[in-house]
């Protein structure tokens, strides 16, 4: 799974921990949006206790060369390279809905 978020997205402070769960079951590679310069966003990835993987795209070039446009967090499915779940937005059945999307 491919996860676009933020440290800076509300949404995602609820979404993220999901995402940190599921990665000890599913490879999860994540792509942080205009999150800071990578000193930051490791201080947030350690204080937080995240374990995924996390490319810093600090100007949003990646995400934007991906088709994110709009507040994350979106899931993709690395393995077909097409969205498999667009979620934009904290819903409290979040992590029913991940979980069950794969």
């Amino acid at each position: 799974m491919i996860y676009f978020w933020a440290t800076w997205c509300p949404a995602c402070k609820f979404v993220t921990p999901t995402v940190d769960w599921m990665s000890s079951d599913f490879e999860v590679i994540s792509v942080a949006i205009t999150s800071g310069e990578n000193r930051r966003l490791n201080a947030f990835m350690e204080n937080q206790d995240y374990s995924f993987k996390v490319i810093n795209d600090s100007n949003g070039t990646l995400g934007r060369e991906w088709g994110y446009y709009g507040d994350p967090p979106e899931y993709r499915d690395h393995q077909r390279w097409q969205n498999r779940l667009r979620h934009d937005g904290y819903h409290y059945s979040t992590r029913v809905v991940v979980k069950n999307a794969f």
